[in-house]
């Protein structure tokens, strides 16, 4: 079970809970805002603190820098003496990170500063996949006592150099001689020419789990869409604000499967939790929220999200 920390709880409106990173963008002429609140297992807060910036995060605790990917790399190749941190699961890190990063996943940590911070006023870089892991992290350490924490997304945005076993292996792959015999017989065709990485390429092709269309939905003006799906990662859904009036989302959703005709909740769900940015949709506006589904584990079939009150059908199929 994946623990959580909780923000200050503020006033509170029942949605389902899960895990989510929100990630908008608004249609012409208007722009989402962000606003910081608190979720439990049955509720979604929202105050005054307004951000112009749909894709930023706020702030949530003074002591927590958050900036760009961007913004990090540019400090990272000026400042020196900091500690940079990837707050990924084991795995992930193994598989490809950013040199010079040192893994403390974000589930490992409870309330005991970890040994590899012993100083609690040295810089702190912190990243993930997607932001959310680095955030809840980040929290975590000012909690503690860290005063110099600065949070950034990571990986799924970073273009500098990495390192890791994928990595490795896609090095050795790509300097790796392809030769065959004259026979034809191993690696080359009737003509000699090599063909042993057209072999390979079959051998490495396997189906990908997609999005195979969506069923939106609508409540009290606010529509609701699936529109993006990156297995094990992200299930991206695209709000459209109908009303005259503001309406407000939540990071909180929550899945279902379809199974013998009746629906089911997707497991994994009621594990998760997390530190809640309400948004706000002008409107005649739209925005777009990824959720953060790397924690549950989806197969091919029918599914629903319910978030923010809007449920809406999806499929997922296997690519041929």
């Amino acid at each position: 079970m994946r623990k959580r920390v909780f923000l200050t709880i503020l006033t509170a409106a029942t949605v389902f809970l899960s895990s989510c990173g929100a990630a908008g963008s608004s249609s012409t002429g208007a722009s989402g805002t962000a606003v910081e609140s608190s979720t439990s297992s049955s509720s979604v807060s929202s105050d005054s603190s307004l951000s112009s910036t749909p894709e930023a995060t706020p702030t949530p605790v003074p002591g927590i820098l958050q900036v760009s990917t961007e913004e990090a790399a540019k400090m990272l190749a000026e400042e020196t003496g900091y500690i940079l941190v990837d707050a990924r699961p084991a795995e992930d890190f193994a598989k490809k990170h950013i040199p010079g990063s040192i893994n403390i996943p974000d589930e490992t940590v409870s309330d005991a500063p970890p040994a590899e911070l012993p100083d609690k006023n040295q810089r702190i870089f912190l990243y993930c996949g997607g932001g959310g892991l680095s955030y809840y992290l980040a929290v975590k350490l000012h909690d503690m006592g860290y005063t110099d924490l600065v949070k950034f997304a990571g990986m799924k945005e970073w273009t500098g150099p990495v390192e890791g076993t994928e990595v490795d292996a896609s090095a050795a792959s790509s300097s790796g001689t392809m030769s065959g015999d004259e026979s034809g017989k191993d690696g080359t065709d009737s003509m000699g020419k090599d063909t042993s990485w057209e072999d390979s390429m079959a051998e490495r092709i396997q189906p990908i789990l997609m999005l195979d269309g969506s069923t939106p939905g609508e409540t009290d003006g606010l529509s609701m869409k699936v529109t993006g799906f990156v297995p094990k990662e992200t299930l991206t859904v695209t709000f459209v604000n109908n009303a005259k009036e503001e309406r407000y989302t939540s990071p909180a959703f929550w899945l279902e499967y379809k199974e013998g005709g009746e629906w089911r909740m997707v497991p994994g769900m009621d594990e998760l939790s997390f530190i809640e940015i309400a948004r706000e949709i002008p409107p005649r506006s739209t925005a777009e929220e990824a959720c953060d589904i790397s924690l549950l584990h989806l197969d091919y079939g029918e599914y629903r999200i319910t978030k923010s009150g809007v449920t809406a059908e999806f499929q997922l199929v296997y690519s041929e």
